[in-house]
């Protein structure tokens, strides 16, 4: 009987041993990704380093959505998403543009903000981000751009399309299905030719896409 007992206790112990192996492996591969995405999000994009992280966007879209800016010219001294800045709001009819201002009023960053039935929409030179905060288990941002798209999710992570591959590069895949190298990384950068560090406003915007900007979409699960 002792010795049933020991050899119980062993495989039990045997088996959270692996347990715990497992998961800090597990929890390791993950990190591992979510670093890589992270690096390369900063790469691929570099017209919206480094104010323009989703979830930078999810925190200024709920505060937007809750605080309309008044008519005409206006600011805000605390801008939620973009810290150590503040809004110079410009709120004409069909234009609601903002710029942030560092502590010494140097302009860092300005966009376009349009509302959507789901979220907002933020146009940041040629490219389009929309911003979907509704759903709360899985709030996502999308970005269309003439060179380059990505979609994030909380639930899926980030995908990654380009005109250099010829499918998406999406974080829930085996790494061996991405073709993704440094090189590419250093063609995608040098597409969009970008002046200063926080995406700046040329008043282009953008039209086509994965969605129609003013419009009110049909939710899709992504």
């Amino acid at each position: 009987m002792i010795y049933a007992v020991a050899i119980f206790i062993a495989l039990f112990v045997g088996i959270m041993i692996a347990a715990r192996r497992q998961g800090t492996a597990l929890r390791r591969t993950v990190e591992a990704r979510k670093s890589r995405n992270e690096a390369m999000f900063v790469s691929m994009f570099p017209e919206l380093q480094p104010h323009f992280h989703p979830e930078n966007l999810l925190k200024f879209v709920t505060q937007r959505r809750g605080r309309r800016p008044g008519a005409g010219v206006s600011s805000w001294d605390t801008v939620d998403g973009f810290p150590g800045l503040r809004a110079r709001i410009a709120n004409e009819p069909d234009d609601e543009t903002y710029r942030l201002l560092d502590a010494e009023g140097k302009e860092r960053a300005a966009f376009r903000y349009q509302e959507h039935v789901e979220g907002g929409i933020l146009r940041v030179g040629k490219g389009k981000l929309t911003v979907r905060t509704v759903f709360k288990d899985n709030q996502r941002v999308s970005y269309w751009h003439p060179n380059r798209e990505f979609k994030w999710s909380r639930r899926k992570g980030w995908v990654f399309v380009t005109p250099m591959a010829d499918d998406s590069f999406s974080s829930s895949r085996d790494d061996r299905t991405s073709s993704f190298s440094s090189s590419d990384s250093s063609r995608s950068s040098a597409e969009a030719p970008f002046a200063g560090g926080g995406g700046t406003f040329d008043g282009g915007g953008a039209s086509g896409g994965w969605d129609d900007g003013g419009k009110a979409e049909t939710s899709t699960s992504y």
